[in-house]
């Protein structure tokens, strides 16, 4: 009986090691820069690739990591800055946390660069090594995710030696605001002497120098304009007054407070067995990480290679956030996913989310099914010893 027992007990642990070991995958990144000095006031670019690949016969179709870089040094970098190489998918870039994520429709099994990303320093920054640092890389195979860890790199910033006066330019962005009747509303346009950054919910222009937006009721604020070489504006006014057909002495129409809605829409590919969801919001919206946005800031699209469960919330260019929408996405489904939200209202601007993976729990099932047979019978025969 105890032979039996010990028996068990091996085969038991045993099982729990193999059911919870997962074949190391892994894979380097590597950092090219375009220099390894950059003077005040100038550019420099940093690409991003993996290489010596060990993950599987698939090779990586996803990609994803956060940059840090001191912003004493550089200006802040905009979804402009952010680029993607050899087919990649345009990366999903939050310039609010440095998250980037961007994917492929192939695989890729061998040493591929990725991201270019096109660093600005500021006219008054410090001179000196600063480091640029890629954070958390991690890739996926469509079944596993693979850490990288971290990436780093150091460039060195030096005062401007060649040509001109050396003196920074602290001239601030001189802005001109200037009010157009449109079909639904006021079109607003900030017009800038100096180029200009990316604003959230503001349209630049192919020459930087102008940001537009569509108010569809009445706003009076302030905001600061900051120009691509660090400088910023004085604030600059902004009053937009609607009539909502009442009275000329009522009140005009207070400004925007709705949380936008979202209806949620499955396709599957039979032939591919991919699932593209897309979400159809009720009015313009902000990017979502991990998503694709469309032009006119309406539809949300996203391809999956696996079964998925998770939400995402929508923000409209005011700021207003939806309700979650449920994302149920299960490849057995004829149509791909299920829709769980109730009228297809859903919310707003982030997505509760992970690449996809298959961890543990696919083989920890398994194991304590085998853990259960093998002490059966092991029950069975110290029973029948008795006897």
């Amino acid at each position: 009986m105890k032979k039996t027992l010990v028996t068990f007990i091996i085969t038991a642990l045993i099982l729990t090691v193999c059911a919870t070991t997962v074949q190391g995958l892994s894979f380097g990144v590597k950092i090219t820069p375009s220099a390894t000095s950059v003077a005040k006031g100038q550019s420099v670019t940093l690409v991003v690739g993996v290489n010596n690949l060990d993950v599987g016969a698939n090779g990586l179709n996803t990609f994803l990591t956060t940059i840090e870089y001191d912003k004493s040094v550089f200006n802040t970098l905009t979804t402009d800055d952010v680029k993607s190489l050899n087919g990649w998918d345009s990366p999903t870039f939050n310039p609010d946390n440095g998250m980037i994520l961007t994917a492929k429709g192939s695989f890729v099994n061998s040493e591929s660069d990725i991201l270019q990303i096109t660093l600005t320093t500021k006219q008054t920054a410090p001179t000196g090594n600063t480091t640029v640092t890629f954070k958390d890389v991690e890739a996926s195979n469509s079944q596993t995710d693979i850490n990288a860890g971290n990436a780093s790199y150091i460039l060195n910033v030096t005062d401007q030696t060649t040509g001109g006066d050396d003196t920074p330019d602290a001239a601030k962005p001189s802005i001109t605001v200037k009010y157009d009747e449109v079909s639904n509303g006021i079109k607003v346009t900030l017009i800038s002497d100096k180029p200009l950054k990316a604003v959230a919910g503001w349209t630049l222009s192919s020459d930087k120098l102008q940001l537009s937006r569509v108010y569809t009721s009445s706003y009076n604020g302030s905001m600061q304009l900051e120009a691509e070489d660090g400088t910023v504006s004085d604030p600059v006014t902004i009053n937009v007054a609607i009539d909502d057909g009442g009275d000329d002495n009522e009140n005009p129409t207070p400004s925007d407070t709705t949380k936008p809605t979202g209806t949620v829409k499955y396709s599957k590919d039979s032939t591919t067995n991919k699932v593209t969801v897309t979400i159809t919001a009720s009015e313009e919206v902000q990017p979502v990480t991990g998503w694709t946005l469309s032009s006119d800031k309406k539809t949300l699209t996203r391809v999956f290679t696996e079964n998925y469960t998770g939400t995402v919330t929508l923000t409209d260019l005011a700021g207003n956030k939806s309700d979650p929408l449920q994302i149920k996405v299960d490849l057995s489904n004829p149509n791909g996913g299920t829709d769980t939200n109730n009228n297809g209202n859903n919310n707003s601007g982030t997505a509760t989310d992970n690449l996809p993976h298959a961890g543990l729990e696919t083989y920890i099932i398994p194991a304590i099914a085998i853990i259960a047979i093998v002490g059966t019978i092991a029950f069975v025969r110290y029973k029948s010893m008795e006897y």
